[in-house]
């Protein structure tokens, strides 16, 4: 929506040129949407931001959970993107043995190995290579997640890798995501493994 704005001067009103209109997202009273540099506001004032900010942050606060160790419901915090598994400290430090295994609030599984809890993707990567990961040696998760241990999903670096993903990676599992869908519709179809294999 467009409407002409008057901009008060010593003179009286003048009429300045077609404006953009918008509604605050917050508050809903109609602003003009061009800010400094050009750039296309969100809301009426600084106040507004700042309070739709603080309500967001009490939106994300406000989520109930239950505690996977002891079982009682929470009011989980979040920290960035990751939100709080446990209900407390002593419950995210205290691994289950009769469970031999727990999510850490970052998303790392661990496993009791040997009496001793270690991260899954830890265990998995010396198991393939038959002998104990060396301290300066770190398992990274090639598709960001740190629930997914399997091996091919697992790659060995020598020194501390960078959060994310690498493009090529996220390009390969769309791939495999992708023909996994296809192959799945076709199937559907009722065609064989054998036209599915030459299609896919």
């Amino acid at each position: 929506m467009s409407c002409i704005v008057g901009i008060k001067t010593t003179e009286g009103v003048v009429l300045a040129a077609d404006s953009p209109l918008r509604n605050c997202e917050r508050c809903g009273s109609p602003f003009l949407t061009n800010g400094r540099n050009g750039n296309i506001k969100r809301y009426c004032t600084r106040d507004c931001k700042e309070r739709a900010k603080r309500e967001r942050h009490e939106i994300r606060r406000s989520v109930i959970a239950t505690c996977p160790m002891c079982g009682t419901t929470f009011q989980a915090k979040s920290r960035g993107k990751y939100l709080q598994v446990h209900c407390s400290r002593s419950c995210a430090y205290t691994k289950s043995p009769e469970l031999g295994r727990s999510t850490s609030e970052h998303g790392y599984v661990f496993v009791l190995s040997d009496g001793v809890w270690q991260g899954e993707h830890r265990v998995i990567m010396a198991d393939h290579l038959g002998r104990d990961l060396a301290a300066g040696e770190f398992v990274h998760h090639r598709n960001g997640d740190r629930a997914d241990n399997r091996l091919e999903n697992l790659e060995l670096w020598q020194r501390p890798h960078p959060g994310g993903q690498r493009r090529e990676d996220l390009i390969a599992e769309g791939a495999a995501i992708e023909r996994r869908r296809i192959i799945t519709i076709l199937s559907q179809l009722g065609l064989s493994a054998e036209i599915i294999d030459r299609i896919a």
